[in-house]
């Protein structure tokens, strides 16, 4: 590799480049944070809810609400309408 010195490493062939070590540490803590979230699970999503909202034409006012599995949705009627009941 031209102009780029690489160092040994005892347990490995080259050392990861600084950036490469930084990277790989914020990509653990993102998916460390991301297995904390809340899912979406039998309490939130109710299939009921999703049917009988299937057929309703939902408004198109866009105040924004909270579901029950932290995402936010235009209004409640297009939460309820994917089966998402709203906090």
């Amino acid at each position: 590799m031209a102009g780029r010195t690489l160092r040994y490493v005892e347990n490995s062939q080259y050392a990861f480049p600084s950036y490469l070590r930084t990277m790989r540490t914020i990509l653990g803590l993102l998916i460390l944070a991301a297995s904390a979230l809340p899912s979406c699970t039998e309490d939130c999503y109710d299939k009921a809810l999703e049917e009988a909202f299937y057929t309703i034409d939902c408004t198109a006012d866009c105040p924004g609400v909270v579901g029950c599995d932290g995402n936010t949705y235009c209004n409640e009627c297009m939460a309820n309408s994917q089966g998402i009941r709203v906090e």
